[in-house]
């Protein structure tokens, strides 16, 4: 995963791709063996470390869809515009509301991935939010 390239010699392609061994590994690959939850954080850890210019957020939303769950949705955050992305994916947990009326995350249920293979949302994302590319 250690990417020596600096980030802002980064091509839009190479993001992308590094992007897609995580969320679409290939069967012999290392990721193939790793649930989606832990491929989307190894995804977010990797471009927030590699990526000028944005960041992959962690958004909550409590008992939106269904009472009883959040959903934490995987977006796309641009440092330039401020402008964040519909959700690359989510993480469903049940919640709870404890005596105080305070909520608390309970068990894990299941993660979604919400873009395809040709990665074109991130990337339109990406070239329509202030992505510049170093030559």
């Amino acid at each position: 995963m250690k990417n020596t390239t600096p980030p802002d010699t980064l091509t839009i392609e190479a993001v992308l791709e590094q992007l897609r061994t995580f969320y679409f590994p290939l069967p012999q690959s290392s990721y193939a063996q790793m649930d989606l939850y832990t491929r989307l954080n190894l995804a977010r850890t990797w471009f927030n470390t590699h990526v000028t210019g944005f960041t992959i957020i962690l958004e909550d939303v409590w008992n939106e869809t269904i009472d009883g769950q959040t959903t934490i949705d995987y977006q796309l955050r641009s440092h330039n515009t401020k402008d964040e992305s519909t959700p690359i994916a989510s993480d469903i947990y049940l919640n709870r509301k404890d005596l105080n009326g305070v909520w608390h995350l309970e068990a894990y249920q299941h993660s979604t991935l919400w873009v395809d293979d040709s990665m074109e949302m991130i990337k339109a994302f990406l070239l329509g939010n202030g992505w510049v590319q170093t030559p």
